[in-house]
């Protein structure tokens, strides 16, 4: 803990405290001593942080500078709570093994009994020190990296790798009912689950998953029943992804980005590459829920049917913007009596098109589905796609509908 002077200016006489008056009778200053939290040197952004050291630190420590740091994240928090802040920041400067044993429930990190034991802190802040460190599951079954089933908090990542996590649903990070984002320096590898969403798992009223930087990778949502390798977005739950990279996932439906229950994906911009669908969508999959992409990548995907976007009955997609789906090898892919819509003007001038939309491959080696009924709806440049339909909707009306 430091001390500094704290000066205030004024033009009135307070009632207590000590002050100084200046010749011109006016200008006053009050004086006072004020406490504040280290803020960390170079890792730390404008926020102190109460520091965590799983191996060396020590609980009667006063976790507010590097060489004196607490050992659990809950005698962190509670040090976040004494000083009344609704707000928490906790920068590790160890790697946190699976052995660590705190408050682990379904998660290593069961965040859902660390915050819900202290009701006053709404806003968490998770960093790591240096090049960053690790929060390793150690592959231990049935339990996620981090496990957050509580309404209402809103957590950030920051310079972590998450690794590991074994939880079903949610390999390494289960979300229900709070917001989490992940920015730049934050890794998510090396999770699987038997369920859905091998790296992130994010259902339920109010749940919500950010992605503005990082790379989830090497993840996977294991076969027979096993969607989205990276992310799995389901009832009432919504990613929105404005940067990072989503690679070299795997699963049986969806080896990138499974959307199911209706959740729904906002893709502002980042990547989505080089997944792996073991059967149908290899970057991302639409059983039921709603695609709306105004901007981003999706390329280099495989799969056995649909390698790019596979856009199933209860599913739809909404383009805009910066959208782009021209990779004849990751087209948008109709799969059964499907309405995608296209929504909103198209940015720069594409007379070699937007997108590739396709009904071929699936199932293999038999006949393309029927796609009568569905509807293919813009506002403007409506000539501009190209539709693969062999005979099904082969081109568009003025009105943009599938003939």
């Amino acid at each position: 803990m430091n001390t500094v002077l704290k000066i205030r200016r004024f033009c009135s006489i307070p009632v207590l405290g000590l002050f100084l008056t200046m010749p011109n009778g006016c200008d006053l200053f009050q004086i006072s001593l004020v406490d504040y939290l280290e803020d960390g040197g170079g890792d730390a952004p404008s926020s102190a942080y109460v520091y965590v050291a799983v191996s060396s630190g020590n609980d009667g420590n006063s976790g507010r500078t590097r060489g004196d740091p607490v050992k659990t994240i809950g005698r962190a928090l509670d040090i976040w709570e004494a000083k009344l802040s609704a707000g928490a920041n906790i920068m590790f400067l160890e790697d946190v093994p699976s052995s660590h044993g705190e408050a682990t429930g379904s998660g290593l990190i069961d965040l859902s009994a660390l915050l819900s034991s202290r009701p006053g802190i709404s806003t968490l802040t998770l960093a790591g020190s240096g090049s960053g460190k690790t929060i390793d599951n150690g592959t231990v079954l049935g339990r996620s990296g981090l496990y957050i089933n509580i309404q209402g908090k809103t957590i950030t990542l920051q310079n972590l790798t998450i690794t590991g996590g074994r939880g079903n649903p949610g390999g390494g990070i289960y979300i229900n009912g709070s917001t989490v984002t992940v920015q730049a320096g934050v890794r998510i590898s090396g999770n699987e689950t038997g369920t859905l969403g091998g790296a992130v798992h994010v259902d339920g009223i109010n749940s919500h998953f950010y992605m503005t930087g990082g790379t989830i990778s090497g993840n996977k949502a294991i076969a027979p029943m096993g969607q989205g390798g990276a992310v799995y977005v389901g009832i009432n739950g919504d990613f929105t992804m404005k940067g990072g990279t989503i690679r070299d996932n795997e699963a049986s439906t969806g080896g990138g980005i499974a959307i199911g229950g209706g959740g729904t994906m906002f893709f502002h911009d980042g990547t989505v590459r080089d997944n792996r669908g073991l059967s149908l969508g290899g970057g991302i999959c639409i059983v039921q829920g709603t695609l709306d992409m105004q901007g981003g990548t999706v390329r280099g995907n495989t799969a056995a049917a649909g390698p790019g976007i596979v856009v199933e009955s209860a599913g739809t997609v909404k383009m805009s913007g910066d959208a782009r789906m021209l990779d004849p090898a990751n087209p948008v892919y109709l799969y059964g009596v499907n309405r995608m819509i296209f929504i909103g003007d198209f940015t720069g001038n594409y007379t070699a098109g937007i997108a590739v939309v396709t009904t071929n491959g699936y199932p293999p080696g038999g006949v393309a589905p029927i796609i009568f009924g569905s509807t293919l709806q813009l506002t403007a440049y409506h000539p501009f796609f190209n539709v693969d339909g062999h005979g099904f909707g082969s081109s568009l009306d003025n009105n943009g509908r599938l003939l």
